[in-house]
C-alpha cells in the first residue's frame, strides 16, 4: 500500500479498516500542506541539482531497485524536459531496463494522472525519446557520457 500520494502511485487510505466486504478508495483526501510541502523539496532538489550541475559537478542519487526510482525519475524527467536539458538522466542499474519497461505494462495501477495521460496523449509515461534517459549496467559505462552528469544509481 502506498501511504501518500506520489506522481506515479495515488495514496491508500486505510482508515478503521475491518474486514470489509467491499473497498471504495481514492485520492483526493491528501491535505493542502502536504502538496505544498512536496513542490517546495521537489524544488530544493532541483536547485541543488542545477547548483551542483552548473559548477561542472556529478550528482550521484542513490537508491534501491523499487518504485522509488520510477518516483524520483518521473519527477527529474518532468524537469529535464520543462528546461530543456539536454544532459541525459543516467540509471546505473542491473535492472533499470526491465524496471522501466515492467513500468510501462502496468499503467493501470498508476496514478489517475498517469493513466489520464496515457489517454489523451496516446503515450507511456516511461517511454523515453532522443536519448533522454539512458540505462547502464556498469559505473565502468558513465565514462561514455560527458561532464556533468545526473546519475541514479541502485
Amino acid at each position: 500500500f502506498n501511504h501518500r500520494r506520489e506522481q506515479h502511485l495515488d495514496r491508500f487510505v486505510l482508515e478503521a479498516f475491518e474486514r470489509p466486504s467491499v473497498l471504495i478508495t481514492d485520492a483526493l483526501t491528501m491535505g493542502i500542506e502536504e502538496n505544498k510541502r512536496r513542490k517546495q523539496l521537489d524544488q530544493q532538489l532541483f536547485s541543488a541539482i542545477e547548483r551542483t550541475m552548473s559548477r561542472q559537478g556529478d550528482v550521484l542519487i542513490p537508491m534501491d531497485p523499487s518504485a522509488r526510482v520510477l518516483e524520483i525519475l518521473r519527477c527529474l524527467h518532468r524537469y529535464w524536459v520543462l528546461k530543456r536539458k539536454s544532459t541525459p538522466i543516467i540509471i546505473v542499474s542491473n535492472v533499470g531496463d526491465k524496471l522501466i519497461a515492467d513500468a510501462n505494462n502496468f499503467v493501470e495501477w498508476m496514478s489517475e494522472a498517469i493513466r489520464n495521460e496515457l489517454n489523451t496523449q496516446q503515450s507511456r509515461p516511461y517511454h523515453f525519446s532522443r536519448g533522454e534517459v539512458q540505462v547502464i549496467r556498469s559505473p565502468d559505462d558513465l565514462d561514455m557520457f560527458p561532464r556533468p552528469r545526473l546519475i541514479l544509481a541502485t
